[in-house]
């Protein structure tokens, strides 16, 4: 499970992306594919920051967090 987390993760995606680039023939296409991954992981940290939800256990002392 945790392996897909870190699929996302904004150190994997931007290693994806220059090791894209560095192996991509054409420059023009990894590059353009490197600005879409930038633009993607600015939004997804935008996004995660709108929609965050405090924990329950921030709340309520009765609900006990098992790991964080």
């Amino acid at each position: 499970m945790i392996f897909f987390s870190l699929l996302g993760s904004t150190g994997f995606i931007g290693t994806f992306s220059f090791i894209y680039f560095a192996l991509e023939t054409n420059k023009i296409k990894g590059l353009v594919f490197s600005i879409y991954m930038i633009i993607f992981i600015f939004t997804n940290g935008l996004l995660k920051n709108a929609y965050h939800d405090p924990r329950p256990f921030w709340y309520f002392d009765s609900i006990k967090a098992v790991s964080c």
